[in-house]
């Protein structure tokens, strides 16, 4: 696999199979630890297998404690 095909692969959002194009792409539960989430993904197609690994790049704040900063 060619550096240009990872980067396209990102650059798309992630939404087809780097190596054949199939949209009919599924992946298992995300795991967290150490400011990284990898993913593993697979494709129903051609039944290659990566994992996609995610950054943490901030927060979301949904509810803060009260009389917290």
């Amino acid at each position: 696999m060619e550096y240009a095909d990872i980067k396209k692969y990102v650059e798309d959002g992630g939404c087809s199979c780097p190596f054949c194009g199939s949209e009919d792409i599924g992946g298992d539960d995300v795991t967290t630890g150490g400011g990284e989430a990898p993913q593993e993904m697979s494709c129903l197609e051609c039944n290659a297998r990566w994992n996609d690994v995610y950054d943490l790049v901030g927060i979301e704040v949904i509810e803060a404690p009260e009389g917290g900063r």
